[in-house]
C-alpha cells in the first residue's frame, strides 16, 4: 500500500492533482500494487479522463477508469493467458490454487509461481508468530 501511496503521488507532484485515500485504497486492492496496473490507472485519471486539476480524484473518477481498464487490452495479462495456455502444467497450477485443492508452496524458484506472483494473481500473506 506504501508504495501504491508513492506512486499515485508522483503522479501528484507531477500534474498538481490530488487523490482521495478511499480512491488510492481502491487502486492497490483492485491492481494488487502491480506497477504497470497502477501506472495505467493513474495515466487514465491524470491524463485521458481530463479531470479538472482544481478537483481531487474521487470514487466516480476511478469507477470509470476502473471500467475502463477492464475493457482494454492489456500485454501484461495476455502475455500471463498465453503462457498459461501454452503450457498445461502452469494452466493446472492456476486451477488448483483457484479452487483449493491443495496447499501449493510459494517458491519463487518455480517459474510458473513466479510468474503469476510478478504478474498479481498470487502475494505472499505474512503468517503470524507463534504465541509463546
Amino acid at each position: 500500500m506504501e508504495q501504491v501511496r508513492d506512486l499515485l503521488g508522483q503522479y501528484t507532484d507531477e500534474v498538481g492533482q490530488a487523490f482521495a485515500p478511499e480512491v488510492i485504497e481502491s487502486i492497490h486492492k483492485q491492481t494488487a500494487g502491480q506497477p504497470c496496473l497502477v501506472n495505467r490507472m493513474a495515466s487514465i485519471l491524470t491524463e485521458e479522463r481530463k479531470i479538472p486539476l482544481s478537483e481531487t480524484i474521487n470514487r466516480n473518477h476511478f469507477e470509470i477508469a476502473h471500467k475502463q481498464i477492464l475493457n482494454e487490452r492489456n500485454v501484461h495479462l495476455s502475455h500471463l493467458t498465453t503462457n498459461i495456455r501454452r503450457d498445461a502444467r502452469g494452466e493446472s497450477l492456476l486451477m488448483r490454487i483457484s479452487l483449493k485443492e491443495e496447499v501449493v508452496p510459494f517458491n519463487l524458484d518455480n517459474q510458473i509461481i513466479s510468474e503469476l506472483f510478478t504478474y498479481g494473481f498470487l502475494r505472499l500473506h505474512s503468517q503470524s508468530a507463534p504465541a509463546q
